[in-house]
């Protein structure tokens, strides 16, 4: 049986996170259209469940000036989304541009960094994923 996580994001201007969130959802979405055109294939589920968090928050965004959300989501599944994710970071400029996509612009930065601290905070006090934390913030460069 794994464990649950609870993730804590934000405060972080909703301004930001409406730039990040758009911007990686037209990167999901051609990853999705074209998987050829990148060295890894998710499984549609994830590929979903990634996309309905993605939507939710941007919804969150839309709706006030500051962007908080605090939820849960059981150890495997938060292992699967965060394998997903990284592939995607750790896409190349060429393979973005392949996708016919960009990187989040700089105003979004403000709230990748709050994901991925609250995301590394969350699963650094969780067994099941062992030194994941540290690793993701070694990617990320975050000192969580």
């Amino acid at each position: 049986m794994t464990s649950t996580v609870r993730v804590e994001l934000g405060p972080v201007p909703s301004t930001a996170a409406h730039v990040w969130l758009s911007s990686t959802l037209r990167i999901v979405a051609a990853i999705s259209a074209h998987p050829e055109l990148v060295a890894f294939e998710a499984p549609k589920e994830v590929s979903d469940i990634f996309t309905r968090y993605l939507l939710q928050w941007l919804d969150m965004a839309e709706r006030s000036d500051v962007f908080r959300w605090t939820g849960n989501e059981d150890a495997a599944t938060l292992r699967a989304l965060l394998t997903y994710w990284v592939r995607i970071d750790q896409l190349s400029d060429d393979d973005i541009e392949r996708l016919g996509v960009s990187w989040s612009p700089p105003d979004g930065q403000p709230f990748f960094e709050a994901l991925t601290s609250g995301v590394i905070e969350a699963i650094a006090e969780t067994p099941e994923f062992g030194e994941l934390a540290a690793e993701l913030a070694e990617i990320w460069g975050s000192s969580s």
